[in-house]
C-alpha cells in the first residue's frame, strides 16, 4: 500500500510528464511547420495546463503514531546536534587553515555544552535547528579570535567569512539529517480495493485544484560571473 504523500506526489509528477510531453509534440510540430509551405504561416499549437483539478478517493489503511511528547515532525536530538557539529570543525576547518590549540578545543567544547543546555526545550517543542547553528558558529567563531589573539597571530576577513559560511551550510545539513522521519499514513487507492472497502464511511476525499508555474532558464551575471537559473516564466 503506497503512503498518501507518495502516491499525491505521484500524481503530480504524472501531470508535470504530460506537460512536458505536450512540448515535445509542440517541437516537433513547429519543425513540420517550418518546412510546410503553408503551415509556416500559421500559428504553432502548444498546450498548456493552467489548472487542473482532481477528485482524489482513498481509505486509510494504517497511521503511524508520533511518540507520546514528541515534538510534531519529529525531534532532532540536542547531544547528537552537538557532536555533529564539533565532527564538522573538524572536516571544515583544515580547509581554511585554522588550526585548533587545545585550550581552544575546550573552549568551544564547553561553550557548545552551554548552548545545548540553553536550547533544551520540553519534548514537544522542536529544536530551532538553523538558529541553534549560528549560534554555535558564533562562538566558534568568537573562540578562534580568542586563540589568534593569545597566540598573536593574523587572520583575514576573506578567510574568516568563507570558514563561517562554510560551517554553516555543512551544519545545517548535518543537523537536518538527525530529525526522525515524520509519521506515514497508508492508503488503499486502487478501484479494487476500494470496491472492496464495505463501510462507506471509510472512504476519504480530497480534491486538489493544481495551477501551473512555468519555469524557464535564464542568464544572471554576478560579479562578472554567468550562472544559469530556473525561474518562473
Amino acid at each position: 500500500m503506497p503512503y498518501l504523500g507518495d502516491y499525491l506526489g505521484q500524481l503530480l509528477s504524472e501531470l508535470v510528464i504530460a506537460r512536458a510531453q505536450a512540448d515535445q509534440e509542440t517541437l516537433r510540430l513547429a519543425e513540420y511547420y517550418a518546412g510546410h509551405p503553408h503551415l509556416k504561416n500559421f500559428p504553432i499549437p502548444h498546450l498548456r495546463l493552467p489548472t487542473v483539478t482532481l477528485d482524489i478517493v482513498y481509505a486509510v489503511e494504517a497511521s503511524a503514531h508520533e511518540p507520546e511528547a514528541s515534538a510534531t515532525r519529529g525531534k532532532v536530538d540536542l547531544n547528537a546536534m552537538r557532536s555533529a557539529y564539533r565532527r564538522t570543525i573538524e572536516q571544515v576547518t583544515p580547509d581554511h587553515g585554522v588550526a585548533l590549540d587545545a585550550k581552544t578545543w575546550a573552549s568551544i567544547d564547553k561553550a557548545l555544552e552551554d548552548i545545548e543546555r540553553r536550547a533544551t526545550m520540553a519534548p514537544s517543542v522542536p529544536v530551532a535547528v538553523r538558529a541553534t547553528v549560528l549560534e554555535m558558529t558564533r562562538v566558534f567563531m568568537a573562540e578562534v579570535k580568542a586563540m589568534r589573539l593569545r597566540h598573536q597571530m593574523e587572520g583575514s576577513a576573506a578567510v574568516d567569512g568563507e570558514l563561517e559560511s562554510a560551517l554553516n551550510r555543512e551544519a545545517m545539513l548535518a543537523s537536518m539529517r538527525l530529525r526522525s522521519p515524520a509519521p506515514r499514513v497508508n492508503v488503499v487507492v486502487t478501484k479494487r480495493e476500494l470496491m472492496e472497502v464495505k463501510d462507506p464511511g471509510q472512504l476519504s476525499k480530497v480534491r486538489l485544484t493544481i495551477a501551473e508555474q512555468g519555469q524557464e532558464w535564464t542568464v544572471i551575471e554576478t560579479d562578472g560571473t554567468s550562472t544559469e537559473r530556473l525561474v518562473p516564466e
